[in-house]
């Protein structure tokens, strides 16, 4: 529930141009592991398995790290 709640106030800000963003090269396997991991927990605890697949670990992006994070993790 709080991550919608955080989405949605990001959405109030990104209308009103007040979203501040801070972008910066960004190793993209980084993020998605971090996510996964967070994720695999929620799973075991729900009877479910969470697998990753194979990822590119040079894929880089200048983004802000906690964009791609929400993104991800959506």
């Amino acid at each position: 529930l709080q991550a919608m709640l955080d989405d949605l106030l990001d959405l109030a800000r990104v209308q009103a141009g007040a979203l501040k963003l801070e972008p910066r090269p960004v190793i993209v396997s980084d993020i998605v592991q971090k996510v996964t991991s967070a994720l695999e927990v929620q799973a075991q605890e729900t009877g479910l398995s969470l697998r990753l697949g194979e990822i590119d670990g040079s894929a880089e992006l200048t983004i802000d790290p906690h964009v791609l994070e929400r993104v991800v993790y959506n």
